[in-house]
């Protein structure tokens, strides 16, 4: 069999934490295998170890890879509409029901943060920056001596919100929780 090439490899390497962020918010890290993850990358179980030392590494790359291109699209809308435009897109967009029904396209954090205490320090650690990354983009976006109370409310309400909302039995409950964490991250956002 011939050798990849580096640009192959690259681009196998990226479909795989691709594949492999999509497929731990909707299923979980312990519920996806790597079998799974080469399996929707189109490649074969025995490559995975050319690209990862293991299915830790894979976990950690995934969630940073997940959680910068969602900052790295609210940045982009702060940068050209402004924080105030950007934080109510973000919040409109992360409280819809699409995103409750896509979690393997959704946040990476309301998919994955309660298996926080389960997973060893690695994860968590990876989890907690991931939050913290999150937490100051949101507090640089916002007037006050609050900023960063404000932003990590705001955060836990909307990963709350969309945590409830996907346990919800009917469809209008669950648009009620979202409606409810609006209201919340609303009230977070007012100047006062």
């Amino acid at each position: 069999m011939p050798r990849m090439s580096k640009q192959d490899k690259a681009i196998s390497h990226a479909e795989i934490i691709k594949q492999g962020s999509r497929l731990f918010r909707e299923y979980g890290i312990e519920a996806t295998s790597v079998g799974d993850i080469m399996n929707a990358s189109g490649l074969t179980h025995g490559g995975f170890y050319r690209h990862f030392s293991g299915k830790q590494d894979l976990v950690l790359a995934s969630i940073e890879f997940a959680v910068s291109e969602v900052l790295d699209q609210l940045e982009q809308v702060i940068k050209k509409q402004g924080a105030a435009v950007a934080i109510t897109q973000y919040v409109d967009l992360y409280l819809s029901i699409q995103h409750m029904k896509k979690r393997g396209a959704g946040c990476p954090l309301a998919a994955l943060i309660e298996e926080a205490g389960r997973s060893d320090d690695a994860v968590r650690f990876c989890l907690q920056s991931a939050m913290a990354r999150v937490v100051e983009v949101l507090a640089k976006s916002m007037s006050g001596d609050q900023g960063r109370q404000k932003a990590t409310g705001i955060l836990a309400a909307l990963i709350g919100s969309i945590q409830m909302a996907r346990s919800a039995p009917s469809h209008k409950t669950a648009t009620e929780i979202l409606k409810s964490g609006r209201l919340v991250v609303a009230l977070l956002l007012s100047p006062t």
